[in-house]
């Protein structure tokens, strides 16, 4: 499954239910007002969670839309429009959270 998620760090409302939604193998696209996840250890913290119950052989994969600023430690990979093409051409299904 492929998600795409707008919504802020801070979000209490809608992002509860979307990181329950993520499965192991799903693939994440940090995008809009999402990309504050990856300035900081701490606003990736809800996220990191994820990725500590991801299966490896089925990881969750977690993409920057944009030129936002990735702290290098995160696991993020930076994408551009031509590849988020080609990740909804991967997926049968996709998910959009925005606030």
């Amino acid at each position: 499954m492929l998600h795409l998620v707008a919504l802020p760090p801070d979000n209490t409302k809608i992002l509860p239910e979307a990181l329950k939604r993520i499965d192991a193998g799903d693939d994440v696209v940090l995008l809009e007002q999402a990309q504050g996840f990856a300035t900081s250890l701490e606003k990736f913290s809800p996220l990191s969670e994820l990725i500590a119950l991801s299966d490896t052989s089925a990881p969750i994969n977690l993409f920057l839309l944009g030129d936002g600023e990735i702290t290098p430690q995160l696991p993020i990979k930076r994408i551009d429009y031509l590849q988020l093409v080609a990740l909804t051409e991967m997926h049968t299904a996709s998910l959009s959270w925005y606030p």
